[in-house]
Order: structure tokens, then C-alpha cells, then sequence
């Protein structure tokens, strides 16, 4: 049996405490460690050792302790309650709604711990429950305001953007000075199209002194949606000024110069890129130069990158990938991809393969990426590349878009007088809606321009009739009895036979716009429908039967389905044609390849695009 240094124990206990005292929590946690062999059957050491680690912010280490001290005192409310605060931070919310509940029935007059076990249901999407046990945590004390952020949060996690509108409004009653929440109202005004209110929100929240650039980023968005452009440049300015290495800060800028035609767009880029101040700014920078063709100033980028030894830099690395893809060098992108040995670079490996025409060794990499995210619609699409030619058969089942992508004549729903009228009415709106003189920087459209923010979030009556009509449409498609033996088993799975709207934008093309080959990662189902249709490109007649041996002029403006959005040594021509017509709504799953085929018209094609995902059943 070892012999216990009392002496050494003593010493070492006093060293933490003073330590403790001296809010040196994770120099406390090492000097206990020390010993910690020795006491572990000692209910003061573990209790000391167990809260240096939590304060420390060790909650691994922590539950060590936690857990031999529940041994001698199981029925302790307040090691019930880190023990499940614990598990909690580690991601093991199974075990953690355990102890967190047990700790609320020995003490139920706690509102910490009712706090603790909602957060950990609001990490398991348990909204309902979260927001009952929130409410109780405020019931025991009315001005608890942690209590009433995570109460609106469970109201925003089931929608209920006026419930937790409410619940702020309420807590600004006493805290008009607290920036958090004046940011939480702008994003729960957002959410019910009230940008103005929003944005003075956010103002407010700028004004106070927040603790990050969201504020002035989202602040930006609100001023965008408000057609206030210039505002929202000065307001992403000033948080480049103030936080000079934020990212999305200054991305969000760069896009919104960009998309106002304006050339010099990457300014600030280079400014930092001369100071060094970013590895992660620089990897954006090289991302966007990329992107936008410009080789030289890419070369330029890199050539400094080199010389401050930023190459190997995490935040670097997918700027330099993506730079690589745009180059079609994708000998030197495998290269990198496979020595960075990190989960993300899968993907890059993946596509350098198919660009170099090794279709048989990514598709390992790919079936590996689907066993592990088995919705991920990136992925899925990867799949149907390789399959098109390794595996017809399966490709035809899975992948052919002749079978899967659905026209729906809108009109059929409802009086094509009332549709003709909400056609009108809505691309009027969205004429007022688009101002932006380019595409976004980095999305499939090019030579047209996409609305900002999420569309459907307008309360524009029209517009909302219109979507209601759309989603009946789509509703009725989905739940149609034959549909689950119509589609592949990856889609009939996962419908819910409820479906939710996860994003929406609008998208107005002149002559000469195009989309470029793309998928939409975050969908399930995609749909576009057509408000207005260019002459030229509408008729139906004009047009031979299979599209697919017609020439280009005759595939004009066509939705296109089956060329991938990935570079490959070998043509891979769209396999199936949409003429598009007003009124017509397409829906497709969201994994299969799309694009727009360049027109020449004098009018625009205004449409609606939009993705949908089942609703998960609790």
C-alpha cells in the first residue's frame, strides 16, 4: 500500500486554495491533480477538485470527480446538477437530462437548475419542453433574465417569433442598457419583416457596446432589406473598424460592394493583406480572387502568403483549394487535400479525383461521407456524378432527372385569372425588391441579380397568398399515395409528410443570364416557380419534342438537369430540359445538378426559388 504524503497533501491543498481565492482556477485544477490519486475517496477534495475544473473550464476532468463524489452523496442536489451540467458541455444530453432532472426534483426551488435542464433540451430540439421548463424558472423568479433568453429561445426554435418578441419587450422594461437583448429583439423582428424595428434594435444594441460584430452585421442586412445601402456599408465599415478581424464582417462587405457594381470590391482586402493582420482574411481574399478569375491578383496573394509563411495556415488552406478548383489544378489540390488529414478535406479530395478523372477512387471517399451524414445533399450529388458512368443502372433509379424533377401547372390549384393577378402583383414587388446592379459573388446566378434575405419573411399580401398556393401545390405532390414508391428510399425516408420552407429567394435574369451547374445543399426538395417568362423562351411549339439532341438555340433558357457543377476531363451534358412558362412550378429533389441555359429575350424571367425539408417528427 502506498504511504500518503500528508505533509505533501496539505501543502499542495493550501497552494490551490490560495489559488482559488485568487481566481486561478486552472492553476488550482493542476496543483490538485497532483494529489488526486491519493484523495479520491475524500468528499472535501473531490468537491474542491471538481469545481476548480468546472471553473477552469475542464468540464472532461471535472465529471472525473463529480462522479466519485455522487457515489458518497447521491442525493446531493448540487453535484446532481454540475455532474449534468457537465455531461451537458461534453454533448452527452442523453445522460445529462438524467441528473439535471433529478436535481430539480430534489430542489425545486432552484431557477439555475430548471435553467441548466432547459438548455440542455433546447440542445436536443426539445422546444416545447424547453420553453415549459424555462417558464417555470422564471414562475420562481420573475427577473431572471438568463431564464427568459433561454424562454426565447425555445419560442424561436418552434417559430413563435411574436411570443418571443414579447418575452423581450418585456425584460427591456427593466434593462434598457443591455445590449444582448436589444440584439436578440433585432433578430426576432427580422423574423416578423420588421426590418425598421430591426435595425434600430441592432443600432440600439451598437450603441450600448456589444461584445461582437454580429450586431453590426446584422444591422447591415436590415439596412439592405430597407433598401438603405449605403447605411449598411457605413455600418459594416465601422465594424471593420472596430473588430478588424472579423470575418463575416468583412465578407458581408465585399459581397454587398460587389453585387452594387462597384470594382473595387476587395479594397479592404487588400489593405489587411498588407498588414498581415488575418491568416483567415487572406484566405477569403485568395478565396474571392479566385472565384471572380483573377489570376494575377490570386498569384500576387499567394506569393505574399508564402513569404509570411501563412501556406499550412488553417484558415488559408480553403482559399488555396479553392483557388486550385477555379484553376483546374487539381493534381496539386489532391496533393493538399490528402496531407491535411483533417475531415473536411474529404470533399476537396473528392472533386479532385473526378477532375482528374479517378472517379473509381472517389467514390470510396464518397459512400464513406454518406455512411457517416447520410442526408448530405453534397455528397449525394458527388454520387450521382460517379454513378452516371461506373453504374447506369443505379444512376437511372437514384439520379435520373426524367423521373424525379415534377411539373406542376399552378393554375390547376386555383382561377388562372386570380394567379395571372398575384403573377402581376408579386413581380412588381420584386421589381421594386431587386437593386442590386450584379449577382451575388458567390452563387450560381450570373448576369442577374437574387433578392436579399429570406423572401418568404416579406409580408407583402400578394406575395403571401402566392406562397400559400405554392405550398398546397407542393403538399399535395409530396403526400400523393404514390408517391413513396415513385422516388428513391434516401427521399421517401425522410418524409415526414410535414414540411417547413428552409430558405427563399427571387431571382430576375435579363438576356445572357445563366446559372451555372449547381445543387442546393440545405434542401430536400427545391422548387422554382415562373412569374414571368420572356417570349422568346416560353413557346412550347418552337420546340422539338427531346430537347436533349436539340442545338443550343433551341435549349435557350431551358431548366437544364444532369451536367455536374464539378470539372471533369470528360462532357457530361444535361439529360433532361423544363421549358419554362408563367405559372409553372418545378420541384425537384435537392441533390440533382440544375442550371440555366443562357437566353437572348428583351424581357427578364422573374421567378421564385425556394427550398423545403421535412419537418421532424419529436
Amino acid at each position: 500500500m502506498k504511504v500518503v504524503d500528508q505533509n505533501k497533501v496539505q501543502l499542495v491543498l493550501r497552494t490551490a486554495l490560495l489559488a482559488m481565492q485568487r481566481s486561478e482556477f486552472a492553476q488550482a485544477a493542476d496543483k490538485l491533480d497532483e494529489v488526486a490519486a491519493m484523495l479520491m475517496n475524500d468528499v472535501k477534495f473531490l468537491g474542491l477538485a471538481a469545481e476548480a475544473n468546472i471553473r477552469s473550464a475542464r468540464p472532461e476532468a471535472a465529471l472525473v470527480f463529480l462522479q466519485a463524489l455522487g457515489k458518497h452523496q447521491p442525493r446531493n442536489h448540487e453535484v446532481l446538477a454540475s455532474l449534468g451540467d457537465c455531461l451537458r458541455k461534453l454533448g452527452r444530453n442523453t445522460e445529462a437530462i438524467r441528473y439535471l432532472g433529478q436535481s430539480v426534483e430534489l430542489s425545486p426551488k432552484r431557477p439555475e437548475y430548471y435553467y441548466n435542464l432547459g438548455l440542455c433540451l433546447l440542445e436536443m430540439d426539445e422546444y416545447s419542453r424547453a420553453e415549459a421548463v424555462f417558464r417555470s424558472a422564471l414562475e420562481l423568479r420573475s427577473d431572471y433574465t438568463k431564464g427568459a433568453l433561454g424562454l426565447t429561445k425555445a419560442l424561436e426554435g418552434q417559430a413563435d417569433w411574436v411570443g418571443a418578441e414579447r418575452v423581450l419587450q418585456s425584460m427591456l422594461v427593466d434593462q434598457l442598457s443591455n445590449a444582448n437583448i436589444w440584439f436578440r429583439l433585432g433578430r426576432v423582428q427580422q423574423k416578423l419583416d420588421n426590418s425598421d424595428q430591426a435595425c434600430k434594435s441592432f443600432q440600439n444594441s451598437l450603441t450600448l457596446g456589444p461584445e461582437g460584430a454580429d450586431s453590426f452585421v446584422e444591422a447591415a442586412r436590415c439596412l439592405v432589406l430597407l433598401q438603405q445601402e449605403g447605411q449598411a456599408q457605413a455600418w459594416l465599415k465601422a465594424g471593420m473598424l472596430k473588430y478588424p478581424l472579423d470575418r463575416p464582417c468583412a465578407r458581408f462587405y465585399a459581397n454587398l460592394r460587389y453585387e452594387l457594381g462597384d470594382d473595387d470590391f476587395l479594397a479592404h482586402y487588400q489593405a489587411a493583406q498588407s498588414m498581415m493582420q488575418s491568416p483567415g482574411l487572406m484566405g477569403d481574399y485568395l478565396e474571392f480572387l479566385a472565384v471572380t478569375g483573377d489570376k494575377d491578383g490570386a498569384d500576387q496573394a499567394l506569393s505574399i502568403i508564402q513569404e509570411q509563411a501563412l501556406l499550412d495556415h488553417p484558415d488559408v488552406l480553403i482559399g488555396r483549394l479553392n483557388y486550385l478548383k477555379e484553376a483546374g489544378n487539381f493534381q496539386e489540390m489532391l496533393d493538399l487535400s490528402v496531407d491535411l488529414e483533417q475531415e473536411w478535406s474529404r470533399e476537396w479530395q473528392i472533386i479532385a479525383h473526378l477532375g482528374l478523372g479517378q472517379e473509381y477512387k472517389a467514390e470510396p471517399l464518397i459512400v464513406s461521407a454518406l455512411v457517416e451524414s447520410p442526408d448530405n445533399q453534397f455528397f449525394q450529388a458527388l454520387l450521382g456524378i460517379v454513378l452516371r458512368t461506373s453504374d447506369p443502372v443505379r444512376y437511372q433509379q437514384d439520379f435520373n432527372p426524367v423521373a424525379l424533377v415534377r411539373e406542376i401547372d399552378l393554375s390547376s390549384y386555383r382561377d388562372t385569372g386570380e394567379l395571372f393577378r398575384l403573377n402581376v402583383l408579386v413581380s412588381s414587388f420584386l421589381s421594386d425588391l431587386h437593386q442590386f446592379e450584379r449577382n451575388p459573388l458567390t452563387q450560381s446566378v450570373s448576369g442577374g441579380t437574387q433578392s436579399p434575405g429570406n423572401l418568404f419573411d416579406h409580408s407583402y399580401p400578394a406575395l403571401t397568398r402566392l406562397k400559400k398556393l405554392l405550398f398546397e401545390a407542393i403538399t399535395d405532390e409530396l403526400t400523393d399515395a404514390a408517391f413513396s414508391d415513385s422516388v428513391p428510399t434516401k427521399i421517401a425516408a425522410r418524409n415526414t409528410g410535414s414540411f417547413e420552407i428552409e430558405s427563399a429567394w427571387s431571382i430576375i435574369l435579363p438576356g445572357q443570364g445563366h446559372h451555372v451547374p449547381h445543387i442546393h445543399s440545405k434542401g430536400w426538395y427545391s422548387c422554382v416557380y415562373y412569374l414571368e417568362v420572356p417570349d422568346e423562351i416560353s413557346s412550347v411549339d418552337e420546340r422539338p419534342t427531346v430537347l436533349s439532341n436539340a442545338s443550343a438555340a433551341e435549349k435557350s433558357g431551358c431548366l437544364a438537369f444532369g451536367r455536374p457543377g464539378v470539372n471533369l476531363p470528360i462532357a457530361a451534358d444535361p439529360v433532361h430540359f423544363v421549358v419554362p412558362q408563367a405559372g409553372k412550378l418545378v420541384i425537384f429533389p435537392s441533390y440533382i445538378w440544375h442550371e440555366t441555359i443562357p437566353f437572348i429575350a428583351s424581357d427578364n424571367r422573374v421567378v421564385i426559388a425556394f427550398d423545403i425539408i421535412p419537418i421532424r417528427e419529436k
